[in-house]
Protein backbone atom coordinates (compact mmCIF):
# COMPACT_ATOMS: atom_id res chain seq x y z
CA UNK A 1 0.00 0.00 0.00
CA UNK A 2 3.08 2.34 0.20
CA UNK A 3 6.40 2.64 -1.68
CA UNK A 4 8.58 0.02 -0.60
CA UNK A 5 11.41 1.93 0.45
CA UNK A 6 9.22 3.43 3.24
CA UNK A 7 7.48 0.44 4.27
CA UNK A 8 11.08 -1.07 4.71
CA UNK A 9 12.18 2.41 6.75
CA UNK A 10 9.19 2.32 9.17
CA UNK A 11 9.89 -1.59 9.49
CA UNK A 12 13.54 -0.58 10.61
CA UNK A 13 12.58 2.02 12.81
CA UNK A 14 10.19 -0.64 14.87
CA UNK A 15 12.99 -2.82 14.63
CA UNK A 16 15.29 -0.33 16.58
CA UNK A 17 12.96 0.19 18.87
CA UNK A 18 12.49 -3.13 19.67
CA UNK A 19 16.56 -3.70 20.49
CA UNK A 20 16.52 -0.46 22.58
CA UNK A 21 14.20 -1.86 24.64
CA UNK A 22 15.90 -5.67 24.71
CA UNK A 23 12.68 -7.18 22.77
CA UNK A 24 12.98 -9.73 20.07
CA UNK A 25 11.48 -8.47 16.56
CA UNK A 26 8.93 -10.16 14.21
CA UNK A 27 7.24 -9.25 10.85
CA UNK A 28 5.68 -10.87 8.61
CA UNK A 29 4.56 -10.11 4.65
CA UNK A 30 0.82 -10.17 3.58
CA UNK A 31 -0.47 -10.17 -0.08
CA UNK A 32 -4.27 -8.31 -0.05
CA UNK A 33 -4.15 -7.81 -3.79
CA UNK A 34 -4.04 -11.64 -4.87
CA UNK A 35 -7.24 -11.87 -2.48
CA UNK A 36 -9.35 -9.66 -4.51
CA UNK A 37 -12.54 -7.36 -3.27
CA UNK A 38 -12.13 -4.36 -1.32
CA UNK A 39 -8.27 -3.21 -0.88
CA UNK A 40 -7.77 -1.89 2.17
CA UNK A 41 -10.47 -4.21 3.89
CA UNK A 42 -9.06 -7.30 2.58
CA UNK A 43 -5.93 -5.92 4.46
CA UNK A 44 -7.56 -4.99 7.35
CA UNK A 45 -8.34 -8.55 7.81
CA UNK A 46 -5.49 -10.35 6.86
CA UNK A 47 -3.32 -7.81 9.08
CA UNK A 48 -5.07 -9.41 12.06
CA UNK A 49 -5.12 -12.25 11.80
CA UNK A 50 -1.36 -12.08 10.99
CA UNK A 51 -1.00 -10.54 14.49
CA UNK A 52 -2.76 -13.30 16.33
CA UNK A 53 -1.08 -15.58 14.42
CA UNK A 54 2.68 -14.16 15.62
CA UNK A 55 1.13 -13.65 19.13
CA UNK A 56 -0.05 -17.52 19.32
CA UNK A 57 3.69 -18.72 17.57
CA UNK A 58 5.25 -16.58 20.66
CA UNK A 59 2.52 -17.19 23.30
CA UNK A 60 1.46 -14.09 23.18
CA UNK A 61 -1.97 -13.23 25.10
CA UNK A 62 -2.31 -10.10 23.94
CA UNK A 63 -1.75 -7.95 20.38
CA UNK A 64 -1.94 -4.11 21.23
CA UNK A 65 -2.29 -1.54 18.49
CA UNK A 66 -1.95 2.36 18.80
CA UNK A 67 -5.20 3.62 17.66
CA UNK A 68 -5.65 7.02 19.67
CA UNK A 69 -8.90 9.36 19.82
CA UNK A 70 -8.59 10.91 16.50
CA UNK A 71 -8.77 7.40 14.82
CA UNK A 72 -12.30 6.81 16.84
CA UNK A 73 -13.59 10.13 15.97
CA UNK A 74 -12.94 9.08 12.39
CA UNK A 75 -14.63 6.09 12.16
CA UNK A 76 -17.64 7.78 13.81
CA UNK A 77 -17.78 9.95 10.81
CA UNK A 78 -17.19 7.50 8.61
CA UNK A 79 -20.16 5.08 9.57
CA UNK A 80 -22.66 8.44 10.32
CA UNK A 81 -21.76 8.64 6.68
CA UNK A 82 -22.82 5.63 5.75
CA UNK A 83 -26.25 5.79 8.12
CA UNK A 84 -25.50 3.02 10.78
CA UNK A 85 -27.55 2.36 13.81
CA UNK A 86 -26.58 1.82 17.60
CA UNK A 87 -24.46 -1.10 16.73
CA UNK A 88 -22.10 1.09 14.20
CA UNK A 89 -22.13 3.81 16.62
CA UNK A 90 -20.11 2.00 19.44
CA UNK A 91 -17.47 2.86 17.37
CA UNK A 92 -13.36 1.20 17.59
CA UNK A 93 -13.50 -1.03 20.57
CA UNK A 94 -11.19 -0.76 23.25
CA UNK A 95 -10.87 -4.71 23.46
CA UNK A 96 -12.02 -7.92 21.27
CA UNK A 97 -10.86 -10.97 20.29
CA UNK A 98 -8.96 -11.99 17.71
CA UNK A 99 -8.47 -15.86 16.15
CA UNK A 100 -7.27 -18.72 18.21
CA UNK A 101 -8.10 -16.44 21.98
CA UNK A 102 -5.70 -14.09 21.76
CA UNK A 103 -7.19 -10.53 22.57
CA UNK A 104 -7.07 -7.39 20.85
CA UNK A 105 -6.36 -4.17 23.25
CA UNK A 106 -6.09 -0.63 22.03
CA UNK A 107 -4.89 1.10 24.86
CA UNK A 108 -4.55 4.66 23.46
CA UNK A 109 -7.88 5.06 22.30
CA UNK A 110 -8.65 7.78 24.85
CA UNK A 111 -5.71 9.95 24.16
CA UNK A 112 -5.51 12.30 21.42
CA UNK A 113 -2.53 12.26 18.40
CA UNK A 114 -1.16 15.34 20.09
CA UNK A 115 -0.84 13.01 23.63
CA UNK A 116 0.86 10.74 21.50
CA UNK A 117 3.36 12.73 20.04
CA UNK A 118 4.12 14.21 23.18
CA UNK A 119 4.89 10.90 24.49
CA UNK A 120 6.88 9.85 21.98
CA UNK A 121 9.22 13.29 21.95
CA UNK A 122 9.26 12.79 26.37
CA UNK A 123 10.32 8.83 25.76
CA UNK A 124 12.67 9.43 22.61
CA UNK A 125 10.78 7.15 20.16
CA UNK A 126 10.32 8.11 16.79
CA UNK A 127 7.05 8.57 15.23
CA UNK A 128 6.33 6.91 11.80
CA UNK A 129 3.90 8.88 9.59
CA UNK A 130 2.00 6.61 6.98
CA UNK A 131 1.73 8.70 3.60
CA UNK A 132 -0.64 6.47 2.83
CA UNK A 133 -2.53 8.65 5.17
CA UNK A 134 -2.21 11.47 2.48
CA UNK A 135 -4.51 9.86 -0.46
CA UNK A 136 -7.02 11.99 -0.48
CA UNK A 137 -8.81 9.40 -3.23
CA UNK A 138 -9.64 7.29 0.03
CA UNK A 139 -12.62 7.98 2.02
CA UNK A 140 -10.75 7.88 5.89
CA UNK A 141 -7.75 9.86 4.37
CA UNK A 142 -9.80 12.57 2.77
CA UNK A 143 -11.93 12.78 5.98
CA UNK A 144 -8.55 12.74 8.10
CA UNK A 145 -7.27 15.56 6.07
CA UNK A 146 -10.27 17.65 5.16
CA UNK A 147 -12.53 17.10 7.70
CA UNK A 148 -11.08 16.66 10.97
CA UNK A 149 -8.33 19.80 10.98
CA UNK A 150 -11.86 21.96 10.58
CA UNK A 151 -13.51 20.04 13.19
CA UNK A 152 -10.66 20.23 15.95
CA UNK A 153 -10.74 24.02 15.22
CA UNK A 154 -14.11 24.77 15.86
CA UNK A 155 -14.13 22.26 18.87
CA UNK A 156 -10.50 21.46 20.31
CA UNK A 157 -12.45 18.57 22.56
CA UNK A 158 -14.25 16.77 19.80
CA UNK A 159 -12.50 14.13 20.03
CA UNK A 160 -12.53 13.31 23.92
CA UNK A 161 -16.10 13.66 23.14
CA UNK A 162 -15.99 11.25 20.21
CA UNK A 163 -14.82 8.46 22.77
CA UNK A 164 -17.59 8.96 25.06
CA UNK A 165 -20.34 9.05 22.31
CA UNK A 166 -18.81 5.78 21.17
CA UNK A 167 -18.86 4.31 25.11
CA UNK A 168 -22.84 5.27 24.94
CA UNK A 169 -23.19 3.85 21.65
CA UNK A 170 -21.87 0.19 22.50
CA UNK A 171 -23.81 0.37 25.74
CA UNK A 172 -26.97 1.27 23.81
CA UNK A 173 -26.21 -1.49 21.42
CA UNK A 174 -25.87 -4.06 24.31
CA UNK A 175 -29.08 -3.12 25.99
CA UNK A 176 -30.87 -3.54 22.59
CA UNK A 177 -29.56 -6.33 21.79
CA UNK A 178 -30.36 -8.15 25.00
CA UNK A 179 -33.88 -6.40 25.00
CA UNK A 180 -34.07 -8.09 21.39
CA UNK A 181 -33.12 -11.62 22.49
CA UNK A 182 -35.48 -11.20 24.90
CA UNK A 183 -38.19 -10.17 22.57
CA UNK A 184 -37.28 -12.87 20.84
CA UNK A 185 -37.86 -15.37 22.99
CA UNK A 186 -41.32 -14.05 24.47
CA UNK A 187 -42.59 -13.76 20.94
CA UNK A 188 -41.29 -17.70 19.77
CA UNK A 189 -44.03 -19.18 18.51
CA UNK A 190 -45.16 -22.78 19.30
CA UNK A 191 -45.38 -23.67 15.67
CA UNK A 192 -41.28 -23.70 14.95
CA UNK A 193 -38.19 -22.45 14.93
CA UNK A 194 -38.30 -18.93 13.03
CA UNK A 195 -41.70 -18.18 13.47
CA UNK A 196 -43.11 -15.47 15.88
CA UNK A 197 -46.18 -14.36 17.21
CA UNK A 198 -46.76 -11.38 15.72
CA UNK A 199 -49.20 -9.28 17.97
CA UNK A 200 -46.26 -10.04 20.64
CA UNK A 201 -44.07 -7.89 18.01
CA UNK A 202 -46.39 -5.55 17.28
CA UNK A 203 -46.61 -4.48 21.06
CA UNK A 204 -43.15 -4.11 21.56
CA UNK A 205 -40.81 -1.07 21.51
CA UNK A 206 -40.24 0.21 17.73
CA UNK A 207 -36.78 0.46 18.45
CA UNK A 208 -36.42 -3.36 19.96
CA UNK A 209 -38.34 -4.57 17.17
CA UNK A 210 -36.05 -3.12 14.72
CA UNK A 211 -32.95 -4.71 16.49
CA UNK A 212 -34.39 -8.08 16.04
CA UNK A 213 -34.64 -7.37 12.13
CA UNK A 214 -31.24 -6.15 12.14
CA UNK A 215 -30.04 -9.25 13.97
CA UNK A 216 -32.44 -11.74 11.69
CA UNK A 217 -31.15 -9.95 8.57
CA UNK A 218 -27.58 -8.78 8.94
CA UNK A 219 -26.58 -6.92 6.65
CA UNK A 220 -30.24 -5.63 4.89
CA UNK A 221 -30.51 -1.96 4.27
CA UNK A 222 -32.45 0.04 6.80
CA UNK A 223 -35.05 0.93 4.51
CA UNK A 224 -36.11 -2.44 4.66
CA UNK A 225 -35.98 -3.16 8.27
CA UNK A 226 -38.14 -0.22 8.74
CA UNK A 227 -40.43 -1.57 6.16
CA UNK A 228 -40.79 -4.67 7.21
CA UNK A 229 -41.38 -3.51 11.12
CA UNK A 230 -43.72 -0.65 10.00
CA UNK A 231 -45.77 -3.67 8.39
CA UNK A 232 -45.52 -5.87 10.71
CA UNK A 233 -46.45 -3.20 13.55
CA UNK A 234 -49.33 -2.28 11.28
CA UNK A 235 -53.18 -3.94 11.19
CA UNK A 236 -52.99 -5.45 7.65
CA UNK A 237 -54.18 -9.47 7.41
CA UNK A 238 -52.40 -9.65 3.79
CA UNK A 239 -49.55 -12.21 3.62
CA UNK A 240 -46.18 -9.80 2.44
CA UNK A 241 -42.39 -11.15 2.34
CA UNK A 242 -39.70 -8.77 2.87
CA UNK A 243 -36.15 -9.57 2.38
CA UNK A 244 -33.62 -8.51 4.74
CA UNK A 245 -30.10 -9.40 3.56
CA UNK A 246 -30.49 -13.17 3.25
CA UNK A 247 -33.57 -13.95 4.95
CA UNK A 248 -36.84 -13.86 4.06
CA UNK A 249 -39.16 -12.76 6.01
CA UNK A 250 -43.66 -13.62 5.52
CA UNK A 251 -45.55 -11.47 7.21
CA UNK A 252 -49.38 -13.39 8.22
CA UNK A 253 -52.23 -12.30 9.85
CA UNK A 254 -51.13 -13.82 13.49
CA UNK A 255 -47.41 -14.83 12.89
CA UNK A 256 -44.38 -13.51 11.15
CA UNK A 257 -42.15 -16.17 9.56
CA UNK A 258 -38.28 -15.91 9.16
CA UNK A 259 -36.39 -18.46 6.78
CA UNK A 260 -32.52 -18.58 6.29
CA UNK A 261 -29.69 -21.28 5.64
CA UNK A 262 -28.94 -20.54 10.10
CA UNK A 263 -30.75 -18.37 12.19
CA UNK A 264 -28.40 -15.78 12.24
CA UNK A 265 -30.32 -13.78 15.44
CA UNK A 266 -29.16 -16.45 17.82
CA UNK A 267 -24.81 -15.62 16.69
CA UNK A 268 -22.99 -13.86 19.52
CA UNK A 269 -22.57 -10.05 18.62
CA UNK A 270 -18.78 -8.85 18.59
CA UNK A 271 -18.10 -7.14 21.36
Amino acid sequence: MRPPEESARCSGTARELAESLGLPFYQVSIAARQVGGNYEATARKLRYEALARMAAEQGCRYVATAHHAEDQLETLLLRIMRGVGPQGLGGIHARRRLAGGVVLLRPMLAVSRAEGLALCRAMGVVWSEDTSNLDTTRRRAAVRSRVLPALLEIEPGVAAKAVECASLGRRTALHLNREAERLKARAASAQGAGVFDREILRSSDAIVLLTLLRRLGPGAPQRALVAAARWIRSRSGERKEFKLGGTSLLCERGVVRSSRGTDSASKPVEK
